[in-house]
């Protein structure tokens, strides 16, 4: 399947439009737990975007643009500048702006997407809020059950990340948190916005708890 299939049908044309007379490539990888996407620009092949397939239309339009910025802030400003650095976002919001303008995402999404623009992160996943809505629609319909993320959980919860690693909520700080990695024993900050899952034991006594009040 080409990318024209992964984001919202009435984006399309608006990307078009964008990459039109442009030498980059745009990729559709598997999924990747480091990254959504990223941007290459590889001495022989050229300019090269990845986006991860398992993305939702809205999360993987965002991050399409965010790696678009990416290659125009190379393209008009060269190789020096910094990866996430102020030419990156002033074009990174040339590109989001005008599509947040015309409302084309849902309204709830489409002010955090206008408020993540006023600063933009080098990712979505460290603006809690944003990712947490961008994964209401993950599979790319709206779902009954969003992500579950770290600053979602209370002190003293056990939880496990996607890699398989189990821990203990210690303390939480202003955007990371202290966690006691169970096995190992060592305490290990954690950014808030890291997508969790409750422990089997702990989430069934937490269901039985709600069942009695």
């Amino acid at each position: 399947m080409n990318w024209q299939s992964y984001i919202p049908e009435d984006l399309v044309s608006y990307i078009e439009n964008k990459i039109h007379g442009e030498s980059v490539l745009i990729k559709i990888t598997k999924s990747r737990s480091s990254k959504f996407g990223d941007y290459l620009n590889h001495p022989y092949k050229g300019h090269i975007i990845t986006v991860n397939k398992d993305l939702g239309k809205y999360a993987f339009f965002f991050t399409l643009c965010h790696e678009l910025a990416h290659y125009f802030a190379f393209k008009q400003y060269g190789s020096r500048i910094k990866p996430h650095g102020k030419e990156w976002k002033q074009v990174f919001r040339q590109i989001m702006l005008p599509v947040c303008q015309r409302e084309a995402f849902p309204p709830k999404l489409n002010a955090l997407i206008m408020r993540h623009m006023n600063k933009p992160k080098a990712s979505s996943a460290i603006d809690i809020d944003l990712k947490k809505e961008l994964s209401v629609y993950s599979n790319n319909d709206i779902s009954k059950v969003p992500i579950m993320l770290l600053d979602d959980l209370k002190k003293g919860q056990d939880f496990m990340l996607r890699n398989g690693r189990k821990f203990k909520l210690i303390e939480k700080k202003r955007t990371r948190a202290h966690c006691l990695e169970i096995k190992g024993k060592r305490i290990y900050s954690i950014h808030k916005a890291t997508e969790v899952s409750l422990l089997p034991c702990l989430q069934s006594f937490q269901n039985q708890k709600s069942q009695e009040t």
